[in-house]
């Protein structure tokens, strides 16, 4: 049946374009697999059938970006919606794209759009039978900056520190002290697994900003005070 196919689909005849869309489905179901159900529809009164799939999502540690493919041209799946549970984490893009390709997916738009929710509805009759939705994933801008803004000013304390001529162990108490231990708050804030790990950038530089300070502290004690 393939190799007849294969011939119809070379010598453009009458049942070409029946064989060329079986070929492709083929190959579709040879790269992947779809889980089909049987159902039964009750024709004399309204029903709703609705279908979930769980998957893991494998972020990029680098630039916290991951991607799904789907199947979005028929009517079980032409509407996806991608939402974040997490409230600290926010979307900062996503797109469709064709699957195994850059371009972006045919007849694939984007209806609602924020920073937790996205929702892509599929709607054209030569759309793309399966796209890839590519994501990125970030925190709320406030939760960003916070922690670079602390680390500046851990280090400003620090280099201040080091510049004070007059120094006294109370001085020294009352400012380093509260910094350390609003640095340490900070770098144990987050509590989702997601959020801890879209924060290992901004946590890596909080704690050297925070071991700056200590061995500034530690140093200035030595060889000024004691």
């Amino acid at each position: 049946m393939v190799r007849a196919a294969v011939q119809s689909t070379l010598d453009r005849d009458n049942r070409a374009p029946i064989a060329g869309e079986f070929l492709a489905a083929l190959g579709d179901y040879a790269d992947t697999y779809d889980l089909m159900a049987a159902v039964r529809i009750p024709l004399d009164e309204p029903f709703v059938v609705k279908c979930s799939e769980r998957r893991d999502l494998r972020l990029d540690s680098r630039r916290n970006t991951g991607h799904q493919d789907l199947v979005i041209a028929d009517a079980r799946s032409n509407h996806v919606t991608v939402t974040v549970r997490d409230p600290n984490v926010r979307i900062s893009r996503a797109d469709a794209f064709r699957a195994g390709d850059s371009e972006l997916a045919v007849g694939t738009s984007v209806t609602r759009r924020n920073d937790q929710f996205v929702a892509f509805y599929s709607h054209d009759p030569n759309r793309d039978y399966r796209v890839r939705v590519d994501l990125r994933l970030a925190l709320l801008r406030r939760l960003e900056f916070v922690p670079f803004f602390a680390s500046g000013s851990v280090v400003l304390l620090s280099l201040a520190l080091m510049a004070t001529p007059d120094l006294d162990i109370r001085t020294l108490a009352l400012l380093g002290g509260p910094a350390a231990l609003a640095a340490s708050v900070l770098v144990g804030r987050e509590q989702s697994t997601l959020g801890s790990r879209l924060r290992v950038r901004s946590t890596a530089v909080l704690c050297v900003a925070l071991a700056v300070l200590t061995v500034t502290v530690v140093f200035l004690y030595l060889t000024r005070i004691a």
